[in-house]
């Protein structure tokens, strides 16, 4: 079975490198070339991994580790949150990357926390 969008990129990418080859650019040439033939051997290459149920062992682990990552997300986020709002005073500028920075930070919270849910809806399989 072929993955269409690896086959695309590889078309494109030997486009680069004809365009490069034209352009009396052969290092670029070959680095577009060697990056299609890696994307045409992704389109064809088939993965024979079989999908199994994770050990309750490994699940338990991961289920502890975005449990603690949970919670520091939500430290730093918070942290973060509270020096933007005095950097605001100080330098706007700054106050605006730490804003996004704590954004960030409570992304990850949310994210870790589904990760969560989604590791205890498996280990009460």
């Amino acid at each position: 079975m072929t993955r269409p969008r690896y086959a695309v990129l590889a078309v494109g990418l030997l486009v680069l490198a004809g365009m490069r080859v034209a352009q009396d650019s052969p290092l670029w040439a070959a680095v577009f070339a060697v990056a299609a033939v890696a994307n045409a051997w992704l389109a064809f290459h088939r993965d024979d991994r079989e999908e199994s149920e994770p050990s309750p062992g490994a699940v338990r682990v991961s289920l502890e580790r975005y449990a603690n990552s949970v919670g520091r997300w939500q430290v730093i986020g918070v942290l973060a949150a509270a020096v933007g709002v005095l950097l605001l005073f100080l330098e706007p500028s700054l106050g605006l990357l730490a804003g996004s920075a704590a954004l960030f930070c409570l992304h990850q919270a949310r994210r870790a926390r589904r990760a969560t849910n989604t590791l205890q809806q498996i280990a009460a399989r």
